[in-house]
């Protein structure tokens, strides 16, 4: 009978893998070749030696099963801390604690996807401004902390988070999960709470760019009501 000791799984297995697996790709610094391997997180260019991440890596199980770590050794702890990872992780749990309060499930799930939106716009790191948005509607600290153990959120992430909460932090920052969080409840109103206020709310927001979203927010409304009749 053979050592279960031994067992790999099938997907992380590299006798399993096909000849796709193992692809080139050029750096995007310098234009070399490198070699990826499908399980490679990053890799090193041999030609400007700057560190590229692999473009089609993908955790798949890993991002998720709780013995990761013994099918991927340390690997698995810089999957599992992927802002991308934490970030989808976070939005299931959010999910799951709003179950019976749908309302404020999608207040908090619009604010972090707003978030997200201006970040990006920005050119700010994500990953703060998210989890603050998802988070915003829970008012117990110590919920949110026993969360962001739960997703694996690093420490100085979960203190920048809090002090955002606060209404400290970073400026930027602070103007996103403002203007996130008000334009999740401008996504919830209706078009008449819109029409009789909307001038009042537009001024109100931090960010010309949340002002150029919030106006084509209103629009596609009123497009919607007017199809409708």
């Amino acid at each position: 009978m053979s050592d279960m000791s031994e067992w790999k799984c099938p997907g992380q297995d590299r006798s399993f893998w096909k000849i796709t697996d193992i692809f080139e790709s050029n750096c995007p610094h310098c234009g070399g070749i490198i070699e990826f391997w499908k399980d490679d997180i990053t890799v090193k260019c041999p030609r400007c030696k700057k560190i590229v991440v692999n473009p089609k890596f993908d955790p798949g199980c890993a991002a998720w099963c709780e013995y990761a770590d013994k099918c991927l050794g340390s690997i698995a702890d810089d999957i599992q801390s992927h802002p991308d990872i934490i970030k989808t992780r976070l939005k299931a749990n959010v999910r799951k604690y709003f179950l019976e309060q749908p309302e404020l499930m999608g207040l908090s799930l619009k604010a972090g996807e707003y978030a997200e939106k201006l970040a990006e716009k920005l050119q700010v790191s994500p990953l703060i401004p998210i989890v603050a948005a998802y988070c915003h509607k829970i008012a117990e600290k110590d919920v949110r902390q026993e969360l962001a153990q739960k997703v694996k959120l690093p420490i100085e992430i979960y203190e920048k988070v809090e002090k955002l909460l606060s209404g400290e932090g970073d400026e930027k920052e602070s103007s996103i999960i403002f203007d996130a969080i008000k334009l999740a409840d401008l996504h919830h109103k209706t078009l008449d709470e819109l029409n009789s206020e909307f001038d009042k709310w537009q001024s109100e927001l931090r960010l010309s760019e949340t002002r150029e979203l919030a106006q084509k927010i209103y629009e596609m409304k009123k497009n919607r009501s007017q199809k409708k009749n």
